[in-house]
């Protein structure tokens, strides 16, 4: 009991909570130009095929290692003197992005689909620049000793700012209106800002560099290429890593953007999905995120890589029975509950094989590139799901997600074979 007790203690170390907060922040943007903007879409009668379309906004997050290297080496006037470097950014960040988000819910997608399109990519855009400047702050802030500990924590924060925008919004939608739902959305962005008053700014971990002027050619070269070329050199088949993690998300990604409204067409109504795809689900992700790191520690990154993305493909096959069945609360329970653990354990395993690819001295950059890489290819595609599904149908539609998954598996028997995954 004694051992529990102090596992769960360490959990309320005040940069843990610090951590936790911040992930609050990162998480409740993403479904605001994601599933709940998908469902404000499906609720105002526009096609699936549209709806799918609207997944292309969130590009950005795939993106945001072309412009991490500025937001990792520029200072901001008076905001980085006053704040910090890391703290700065993310105060101006959180600013415009309650602003962005609240413009948002002026918006009307009957009215101009474009400017609802055109905030959304807004949002989007400053919502992955949010999470550069996060991921940074925590690798600077906690200790090395707490790594794990702040990886499952920034989870949990990120989890239950989905939950919000996810079933909070749902619900907000449901009893009033979608823009009151946007306000709330908006206004729960202070959590994020406060977090960022309150907590201290990180021991600067970039490398020594002089006062003096340097040239714009030499400060390019440091802060863009010099992180690139330090990945290639540490990492022999350094292509095959960047295809894994490319590919390794492809299954959850694909029907991430469309499930709610495949829910809502099949005949599910919105307080449904609020309580069991969202309320539930949370909890089974939860879960599925903490096994998952249990099992990582017991067993390594390396096997856990490949078991939990044969579990996810079996996950995605389970809608293919729901889109059968068609609207049975019970097993929506049980495809909810298969979807969200293995989705808690591929986002616990992709994190820690990340993060044990990065150089601290170059960790902003690097781990945005590898987030966006690991996003793009589900990104990319997951605006094809909506025709697709409009062409064969849902079950055909969810079928092809769960094939998607031979690409990593046989990426990650190449690693194998060549032994470039040693943990």
């Amino acid at each position: 009991m004694k051992a529990i007790a102090a596992f769960f203690n360490a959990y309320t170390h005040r940069k843990l909570l610090v951590v936790m907060c911040l992930g609050f922040s990162s998480g409740l943007p993403i479904l605001l130009v994601g599933g709940t903007l998908g469902a404000w879409l499906q609720d105002n009668g526009l096609s699936r095929s549209t709806i799918g379309l609207f997944a292309l906004v969130a590009l950005p997050y795939s993106f945001n290692f072309l412009w991490a290297p500025f937001i990792d080496q520029l200072k901001l006037p008076y905001l980085t003197k006053r704040f910090g470097r890391r703290r700065g950014w993310m105060l101006l960040i959180q600013t415009l992005l309650l602003g962005a988000i609240a413009a948002f819910a002026y918006t009307d997608p009957l009215d101009d689909l474009m400017l609802v399109a055109a905030m959304a990519v807004l949002v989007a855009f400053l919502s992955a620049s949010q999470d550069v400047v996060i991921d940074a702050f925590r690798a600077e802030y906690l200790d090395k000793t707490q790594y794990g500990q702040g990886a499952a924590m920034a989870v949990f924060g990120y989890r239950i700012g989905m939950m919000a925008a996810g079933a909070g919004a749902l619900a907000l939608a449901d009893a009033y209106v979608w823009h009151i739902a946007y306000l709330v959305m908006a206004a729960a962005m202070v959590v994020g800002l406060f977090t960022t008053l309150l907590a201290s700014e990180p021991q600067d971990g970039s490398l020594p560099q002089s006062d003096a002027p340097v040239a714009l050619g030499a400060w390019l070269y440091r802060a863009v290429v010099m992180p690139f070329k330090d990945f290639m050199q540490r990492h022999k088949g350094w292509w095959l890593i960047l295809l894994l993690i490319l590919f390794y998300r492809l299954p959850d990604g694909f029907i991430g953007f469309i499930t709610t409204p495949f829910f809502l067409d099949i005949g599910f109504e919105k307080s449904e999905v609020a309580a069991i795809a969202k309320l539930y689900g949370f909890g089974a992700t939860l879960l599925g995120m903490f096994i998952g790191g249990g099992l990582i520690a017991r067993l390594g990154v390396r096997k856990c890589l490949m078991a939990f993305l044969l579990f996810q493909i079996i996950a995605n096959l389970t809608y293919t029975g729901l889109s059968i069945i068609g609207p049975n609360s019970y097993y929506l329970m049980f495809a909810i509950s298969i979807d969200n653990l293995s989705g808690g354990m591929v986002t616990a395993v992709a994190i820690a094989y990340m993060m044990s690819l990065c150089n601290l001295a170059y960790t902003a950059t690097q781990y945005a590139l590898l987030s966006s890489l690991a996003s793009l290819a589900s990104k990319t595609i997951a605006g094809s799901a909506g025709f697709i599904a409009d062409a064969h149908g849902w079950t055909v539609m969810f079928a092809m997600s769960a094939g998607l998954g031979i690409l990593p598996v046989i990426t990650l028997m190449v690693l194998y074979r060549k032994k470039l995954i040693a943990t």
